[in-house]
């Protein structure tokens, strides 16, 4: 089977239909233009990474924006050569898709297809009845958040889609209901503040040097904290050392975990530095996402890799948790922050990294545990302005705990 379709900068339209037919041939139409030659690309890259074994050619008119009889005219000619061919003319502009229509309209035995993604549906339009093929959601199903990126221009090869242990992700778990809901003890035994003491005690940084990171190592964490230790700080610390985070003392005092072998001292330290003093709530979000039936293919830490021969992915940074949401499969790009400051600019770079992974369908969520009375108004009118999702205390639960498996509502502090 030979499928032809009209290639825009949104490539999900070109790629699900591709994905349900499986075609042994791909021909795509582009408009003049090197965006969408790099689209082009993109829709080709994604298709291998999901496992499609076609061969593509690209039919690039002469104009950068098509009118009816030059798409009208051009489909004829490749249908003249590919009379098994299926029509997705959901890409490309109106213009554009008209003419597509006109000529395969004249070929009562030409199926025509319309991948309608806010419906999540493909829609049968010509006289021809679809082959058969799976549903939209089924497709939808089936993608990983690789795939989804590849057809936005990031290839696979060049980024990093970290995940995490079981015991990482139970001691994100276990986290939002210590530091959320037992929030009094941490603040009054300053918890926070003390820690960072703690791992950065070179004018605010991790110390280098192997001996005083060897010394840092080997001390009692529990010793930069007023003594008694609160329950719940000592329950969190044991949730840390369950994940590997932190070590036993005999004592009952709790020390950095060792370091695995090859990793870097310095690192290994600040990763969990980093763990104990909010990144803690990244594994919370992504612990919640993977059990909820309205996400898939959940990873942390997404970033390019170093080098990565790619000039567009050298202004990202490392992004929390990326996953795609179901049914659709649109990328979802999640911030975590336990507190936020200048929000309006974190808010604004969050909206446009979704839309640079993930095209316009991609949604951009906040997640900040605490704020300020004055910043709830802010975030709220913003959120609306820039279209981003901002959950603010123990909504983070409510929007994502809603699985099959039972989360359980950790309870309201008083």
């Amino acid at each position: 089977m030979t499928l032809i379709h009209l290639v825009s900068e949104q490539t999900m339209q070109n790629l699900l239909p591709l994905l349900a037919l499986r075609p042994s041939h791909v021909i795509q139409i582009c408009s003049a233009g090197e965006r969408f030659t790099v689209a082009a690309r993109s829709i080709e890259t994604a298709s291998s990474e999901a496992g499609v074994e076609a061969k593509f050619h690209s039919h690039t008119l002469a104009s950068d924006c098509p009118d009816v009889t030059e798409v009208k005219e051009a489909l004829k000619q490749l249908l003249a050569d590919a009379p098994d061919a299926v029509i997705n003319l959901t890409g490309g502009t109106k213009l554009m898709s008209i003419g597509a229509f006109l000529a395969a309209d004249q070929h009562a035995t030409v199926p025509i297809l319309y991948c309608d993604t806010d419906r999540s549906e493909f829609v049968s339009i010509g006289r021809a009845p679809l082959p058969e093929m799976p549903s939209f959601g089924e497709i939808a199903s089936r993608l990983t958040l690789r795939i989804v990126m590849a057809a936005h221009g990031k290839a696979p090869d060049t980024w990093r889609f970290d995940s995490v242990s079981p015991a990482a992700s139970e001691f994100g778990r276990r986290s939002f209901d210590l530091r959320w809901n037992h929030r009094k003890q941490f603040d009054d035994c300053q918890f926070s503040r003390r820690t960072r003491d703690f791992f950065r005690s070179d004018r605010g940084r991790i110390p280098s040097g192997t001996g005083r990171l060897t010394a840092l190592c080997e001390a009692n964490l529990l010793d930069a904290l007023p003594d008694p230790v609160p329950s719940a700080v000592q329950d969190f610390c044991r949730a840390a050392g369950g994940a590997g985070f932190l070590a036993p003392l005999e004592n009952g005092g709790w020390r950095i975990a060792p370091v695995a072998e090859g990793q870097s001292l310095r690192s290994h330290v600040e990763t969990i530095a980093n763990i104990l003093d909010g990144s803690w709530l990244e594994l919370t979000v992504l612990n919640l996402v993977q059990r909820s039936h309205l996400f898939a293919d959940a990873h942390w830490s997404v970033e390019p890799l170093r080098n990565p021969g790619g000039e567009d992915n050298r202004s990202f940074g490392e992004t929390d948790v990326v996953c795609l949401g179901l049914p659709k499969g649109n990328l979802h790009v999640i911030s975590c922050k336990t507190k936020l400051e200048k929000p309006l600019e974190h808010l604004e770079a969050l909206h446009e990294r979704s839309q640079n992974l993930g095209g316009r369908f991609a949604r951009a969520v906040l997640a900040v545990l605490f704020t300020r009375p004055e910043q709830v108004v802010e975030l709220r009118r913003w959120e609306r302005l820039l279209n981003v999702t901002v959950l603010m205390g123990d909504e983070i639960f409510q929007k994502f705990a809603v699985s099959g498996e039972g989360a359980g509502n950790p309870q309201r502090s008083p």
